[in-house]
């Protein structure tokens, strides 16, 4: 009922600025431990695991109920949401159960990944043909689909690539995720960004602890302050690339890059600003929330948008105060992390849930006036 009002009744337009529609095709074998990408790749295999996690979930939210974080409690039932895309071949199937979830003509931003090079063996459709795939969709249905190509500095003749999808398929901004292993300000991207500034592209940059991680030997050996990184985990060697303090030397060089931090640092950095003193901290001990509010206050070329952290139903007053702060509430945009965020909500949920939260003034301020300057 509330969909078909919206279809019929709203002359606005939704943007979300954060999507993601690739497949598990374009997804290299061992970015999942025991041969689970190969496995879900097989007709219906997702289907058969939801019923596993679903047989069992309710034992494990006992567990948490009674001994761990009851915000953990569904857990497996909501990972179980997001694998039922796994069935999904191609981008058209995904973008289909995407777009159902919102009224009819709304916008979304499709962020490709470039994985080829994160050290986690081969996708069965690597990246080429990843953003072949989207071209092809971006031809079929137009302006209701803006494609960011992903850029990974490893990558040759990335420039040509980057030209190649923005001047003849319509790509409409370029995706960075440095967790993958490089930093944001390796000399190799210069060229894509002095591009960027060239056609005022706008750019979408990972910045929060979760997701995608590099797989293989790090290259570099110490963190932003010179602490060696010998003995950590990959995951925790792959904040240091995303750190928003390996963006100010990027920032420096480039003072017109209209870059967006993607999820804001993401919740768990944000209840830690909640929770703890932040002033008097040396910029790099602070939450990263609370680094991405520093750089938009001394930038006015940065922006950054609430995918995935707004999930958390408790963040929702912050980002409501966040959005009236004359400084930066008019660099704020709306985007739900398609398809990830199914571990903890609907697509429709989550977007409904926020709208009601925030009101309809400041809902729109960033789904629409926002966002329609930031593409």
């Amino acid at each position: 009922m509330i969909e078909n009002l919206e279809r019929t009744t709203s002359p606005k337009t939704i943007h979300n600025c954060h999507t993601h529609i690739f497949t598990s095709d374009h997804v290299p074998d061992r970015v999942l431990p025991l041969g689970a990408v190969g496995w879900l790749q097989q007709e219906n295999s997702a289907k058969r695991l939801r019923k596993v996690l679903k047989f069992i979930d309710p034992l494990t939210s006992a567990w948490y109920r009674t001994f761990g974080d009851p915000s953990r409690t569904g857990l497996l039932s909501r990972f179980g949401s997001m694998l039922e895309l796994s069935d999904c071949r191609t981008h058209d199937e995904i973008f289909e159960r995407l777009a159902l979830q919102y009224p009819t003509g709304t916008r979304f931003v499709a962020l490709s990944i470039d994985m080829d090079y994160m050290g986690a063996g081969v996708a069965k459709k690597p990246f080429l043909e990843q953003i072949k795939e989207l071209a092809a969709l971006k031809q079929k249905i137009g302006d209701r689909l803006i494609p960011f190509i992903g850029i990974d500095p490893r990558r040759e003749n990335l420039l040509g690539l980057v030209k190649e999808y923005i001047d003849t398929h319509k790509f409409g901004g370029l995706k960075l995720y440095p967790s993958l292993g490089f930093f944001p300000n390796d000399p190799r991207l210069y060229p894509v960004y002095e591009f960027a500034i060239e056609r005022n592209l706008p750019i979408m940059t990972h910045c929060g602890r979760g997701g995608l991680h590099f797989h293989g030997e790090p290259q570099h050996t110490t963190n932003l302050e010179g602490e060696p990184l010998v003995g950590r985990s990959n995951t925790e060697f792959a904040w240091n690339y995303t750190n928003p303090q390996a963006y100010v030397r990027l920032l420096e060089d480039f003072n017109n890059l209209k870059l967006c931090f993607g999820h804001f640092g993401g919740h768990e950095d944000w209840k830690t600003y909640l929770r703890d003193h932040q002033r008097g901290l040396e910029p790099h001990q602070q939450s990263w929330g609370s680094q991405i509010m520093n750089l938009m206050h001394k930038y006015q070329n940065v922006w950054t948008d609430i995918s995935y952290t707004a999930a958390a139903r408790e963040l929702h007053p912050l980002i409501k105060v966040l959005i009236n702060d004359p400084k930066i509430g008019d660099r704020i945009l709306f985007g739900s992390d398609f398809f990830v965020v199914r571990a903890e909500s609907s697509e429709r949920e989550f977007s409904i849930r926020l709208r009601g939260a925030l009101g309809e003034d400041d809902y729109w301020k960033i789904a629409m006036t926002n966002p329609s300057r930031f593409l």
